[in-house]
């Protein structure tokens, strides 16, 4: 989504009439407008030497890009802790932390959830006291604190093949799930494919009817019931997903900082960040500096992995934060092309945010024949005409495969290297 321009009014006799499109147009810009300057005001509160604002992007959300041009090695941003929770010690006064503790884990146990305790823990610990268990003395935050944890980013829903999730509701139809989580998929022109030689058609395997669908998590409802929770599940749920995908790790637990949350990833980046003495996040340029409007990123990877090749990087990212990396260094591999579709490019399928390919089968990649790889990888490579599926890795060895074939031969020996034949001498190959 991005942010409409105001209109400027025409030179004499006033605005011109408007549609009622227009106008509604107008007015839903307005109001976009009107949200944002209220969340970048809840976002960036407190933070310092700031030189970074919040903007919409259309398939990255919030962003936050530079108000000015900054030199290199500038801090820009300088952000306390939004919310901090710590896990339960074991002192004398946390023994009713620790015991609740220990039933959320039985609790978490019974319905196999993949979410790590934590983020649960640390969700629950973020409600008001209107919304805590009434018989126990949890921490809590305000109204006014809780507000900017739900700005933060969280997938709109998580695929039902994770263990821990179903349809929501129990027999609900697609008319019942909120307009901005369906997306039908676009559907393959044929249901049956051709073979070339005109031997008789192949059937395809069953197709998912749509790429996602709203779920629920089974330990949201379980926990609210255990512990009596006067929260919707639906915020709880919310919740916990702000911590599994902006926290970062703390002494003893987990930590919100809310500006911080808002950059984006890139495996090239163009700022770095450190904690300072009182343990602030302090963001600053690398050596090239930004200039002004240019986004602010920053790699979510360790340096380890950071050095990997693109899709092993891909993937990570795909398994920790369910996005796929689309920064100037990983696009320079393209897509791999399907083997089966000549000149058709494959499609990426995220394994944890879309309903199986299949509908009760495993997908396996036909190069190398590694199976389950929605459940093995954070994405794979799928063709929806032929049925077509590779792993990050054989996709990434078709895309160097394909890139080599569309090299072109070497027209002029300017700044080259002089070849020698290896059959006769070491005399250089006439390109005569």
């Amino acid at each position: 989504m991005t942010i409409a321009p105001s209109v400027a009014l025409p030179l004499g006799g006033g605005p011109t009439p408007r549609s009622k499109a227009e106008e509604r147009k107008a007015a839903e810009a307005a109001a976009e407008l009107s949200e944002l300057a209220a969340i970048e005001a809840d976002i960036l509160a407190g933070c310092e030497e700031l030189a970074l604002h919040v903007a919409m992007a259309e398939g990255l959300g919030r962003i936050l890009l530079a108000d000015r041009d900054v030199d290199g090695l500038e801090r820009v941003l300088l952000s306390p802790s939004g919310h901090k929770v710590l896990l339960p010690g074991d002192s004398p006064e946390e023994a009713q932390l620790r015991e609740d503790w220990e039933a959320m884990i039985k609790v978490m146990k019974s319905v196999e959830t993949v979410i790590k305790a934590e983020m649960y823990w640390a969700a629950m610990m973020s409600l008001t006291a209107e919304e805590c268990p009434e018989a126990k003395k949890w921490p809590c935050l305000s109204a006014e604190a809780q507000a900017p944890l739900l700005h933060l980013y969280r997938p709109a829903t998580m695929s039902s093949h994770l263990a821990g999730r179903r349809l929501w509701p129990v027999g609900a139809t697609n008319a019942d799930a909120p307009s901005d989580v369906l997306r039908p998929l676009i559907a393959p022109e044929s249901n049956r494919v051709i073979e070339e030689d005109g031997a008789a058609p192949r059937e395809r395997l069953p197709q998912r009817v749509e790429k996602t669908l709203k779920t629920e998590d089974l330990a949201i409802s379980a926990l609210c019931q255990h512990f009596a929770l006067r929260v919707a599940p639906a915020k709880l749920e919310k919740l916990v997903m702000v911590w599994k995908f902006n926290s970062f790790s703390a002494e003893g637990g987990l930590e919100l900082f809310l500006g911080p949350s808002m950059l984006s990833h890139s495996c090239d980046p163009n700022c770095h960040w450190s904690y300072d003495m009182d343990d602030h996040f302090g963001l600053s340029t690398n050596c090239e500096g930004l200039v002004k409007d240019e986004e602010a990123t920053i790699s979510y990877l360790p340096e380890g992995t950071l050095a990997e090749g693109t899709s092993q990087r891909r993937d990570a990212l795909a398994v920790s934060w369910a996005f796929f990396c689309r920064c100037r260094r990983c696009e320079q591999q393209a897509m791999p092309m399907c083997p089966e579709c000549v000149g058709k490019p494959m499609s990426v399928v995220m394994s944890d945010l879309e309903e199986p390919v299949y509908p009760g089968l495993c997908v396996f990649c036909d190069d190398c024949k590694k199976d389950d790889l929605q459940g093995a990888h954070g994405y794979f490579l799928h063709c929806w005409s032929c049925d077509g599926d590779l792993c990050p890795d054989c996709g990434a060895a078709r895309s160097e495969a394909h890139a080599l074939q569309e090299q072109k031969p070497v027209s002029s020996l300017e700044g080259c290297v002089a070849v020698t034949c290896r059959e006769c001498t070491a005399e250089p190959i006439s390109m005569s």
